[in-house]
């Protein structure tokens, strides 16, 4: 464009079609260069974003580059051929009546704008206080929440799936009947979706059992319901209404240990909510990791919430009495015989021919008497004389931990979750849980360390990147334009003006009601 626009006015002061295109680009090249250095100076520093978040949106100083590099060539070495064709066709046939007045109204216009500029350089330090005043009002949209930010913008996909978790030890017939009814809502929830007009809006729908990408284990306690829907472009139902009318007609669960509705992958900015909690005791780990989530459960919004730290199934703990090895049995005995007992034991080899059989042995015991024997069992010490297990043992029921997470060292648990960008902020929320609650909980319980992980930890990594290289590729641009200009003052004036930028671009967010993200500041 500047290029063009150079040429055309050295063509208005009655050069040739090829002397003004020459003349044209002596005068603005050291200039479009210029502006291509910057630029790519700009452009270049984002090429080392961190972080998650930062390998997507790296690939956009990529093709940036790419596209100025050979807008550059474009301009100095193809662009100018045309234009000498095209000003000598436009010499022999003269300007259209459509030209002429178009040209003539857009000199009004700019005489306009050109009067607007000189009345804004005589009341210089009005103008400046009003942009000046403008951009703080622009900057205090963002904490003031009128307008918010978000790391990365929510993208629709074509996938949801329902996943259980029931506690451990229930039956296989129990999650079966869970699933049953977890498909009939799904039907009920379709049904008061409007039609697709481009199709059925559920493609595929598939029951895995003994499956939870978020349990970490296995077993019949578990299952998982895959659907694939329509396109995104193709249908007018979003996955969030989906989502909803789901959740809404399945009500209340009643002994789920956790039930959730969500898409199976997470984007780049990784999940809305996951805050770590450590401690060595895991009783205070439980407690606190509870708290946290049902603070969490207050706010509108949050759903899928999650505690990793979850309780197995029902156990014995077995334990010596005062004096019990006077009767001959000791620990490594009294286990011994109780692994042999509800195990087996394996007591002799058969041969016959090349063939091995073992022989094991184990108590006969049905499910319905199994308490009643295990309390009537007795043990055998060294000398043969049986001992009720009561007498020489203590027997407490207790349910431990399915499993305990370590991270550097330490017993960890963090409780993760969703937000719906449509009623709640990811930042907002945790914020306000960081203000709130997050202090008072370290104070009910000494030791305990707490770190903001997900989409907030990646986030805050990116954003360092991103603010990394912006300063330098200031620092790059400032060097630049100081050569340019011979003098350290007016770059100053020029880089000034950049943040100034800014009150367009939340402005723009919010005319559009749009969320602020990382893609939308580079």
């Amino acid at each position: 464009i500047v290029i063009s626009e150079s040429i055309e006015h050295e063509y208005r002061n009655g050069e040739t079609p090829l002397q003004a295109t020459v003349n044209g680009i002596a005068k603005v090249g050291r200039g479009v260069l210029a502006s291509f250095a910057t630029s790519a100076m700009l452009f270049g520093s984002l090429l080392f974003l961190k972080g998650d978040m930062g390998q997507v949106m790296g690939v956009l100083p990529v093709v940036l580059l790419s596209v100025l590099t050979i807008s550059l060539v474009e301009a100095f070495l193809i662009l100018p051929h045309h234009l000498v064709h095209s000003l000598h066709r436009h010499q022999e046939a003269g300007k259209p009546r459509w030209r002429i007045a178009f040209e003539t109204r857009f000199e009004r216009l700019r005489e306009r704008v050109g009067a607007f500029a000189d009345l804004a350089i005589r009341y210089r330090y009005l103008t400046l206080g009003i942009a000046l005043g403008l951009f703080v009002v622009t900057l205090s949209l963002i904490p003031a929440g009128v307008v918010k930010f978000k790391a990365f913008p929510d993208l629709e996909g074509n996938q949801l799936e329902a996943r259980v978790i029931l506690p451990q030890g229930t039956p296989f017939d129990r999650t079966e009947a869970l699933v049953a009814r977890l498909l009939e809502s799904l039907d009920a929830a379709v049904d008061q979706l409007p039609p697709e007009p481009n199709g059925e809006l559920i493609r595929h729908v598939q029951v895995f059992f003994s499956t939870n990408a978020d349990a970490g284990e296995e077993g019949p306690h578990l299952a998982t319901i895959s659907v694939d829907l329509l396109d995104a472009e193709k249908r007018e139902a979003s996955l969030n209404q989906l989502r909803n009318r789901w959740l809404e007609a399945t009500g209340s669960v009643p002994g789920v240990v956790s039930l959730q509705f969500k898409e199976p992958v997470l984007g780049p900015a990784g999940q809305a909510i996951s805050i770590r909690l450590q401690h060595d005791d895991l009783q205070l780990l439980s407690s606190a990791a509870w708290e946290l989530q049902t603070w969490l459960a207050g706010y509108a919004g949050v759903s899928n919430l999650m505690n990793d730290l979850r309780l197995g199934k029902p156990q014995f703990t077995v334990s010596l009495l005062p004096g019990a090895l006077a009767s001959g049995l000791s620990a490594e005995q009294l286990a011994q015989q109780l692994r042999a007992a509800y195990q087996g034991i394996k007591i002799d080899d058969i041969y016959r021919g090349r063939e091995a059989y073992e022989i094991n042995v184990r108590r006969d015991t049905d499910h319905e008497n199994a308490f009643r024997d295990f309390d009537q069992l007795s043990l055998f010490n060294q000398e043969g004389v049986d001992i009720p297990l009561s007498a020489i043992a203590r027997v407490d029921e207790k349910r431990e931990f399915s499993h305990i997470k370590r991270i550097n060292h330490r017993r960890t648990a963090t409780i993760s979750g969703d937000i719906d960008p449509e009623i709640a902020n990811t930042n907002e929320v945790i914020a306000d849980t960081r203000d709130r609650f997050l202090g008072q909980l370290q104070q009910r319980y000494p030791g305990l360390y707490v770190s903001l992980e997900g989409e907030v930890k990646n986030s805050r990594e990116t954003n360092t990147s991103i603010l990394t290289g912006f300063i330098l590729g200031i620092f790059g641009v400032y060097f630049l334009l100081s050569f340019q200009f011979r003098n350290y003052r007016e770059p100053l004036v020029v880089i000034m003006n950049i943040p100034l930028a800014l009150i367009g671009v939340i402005w723009g967010h919010k005319l559009m009601g749009l969320d602020i993200t990382l893609p939308s500041i580079i």
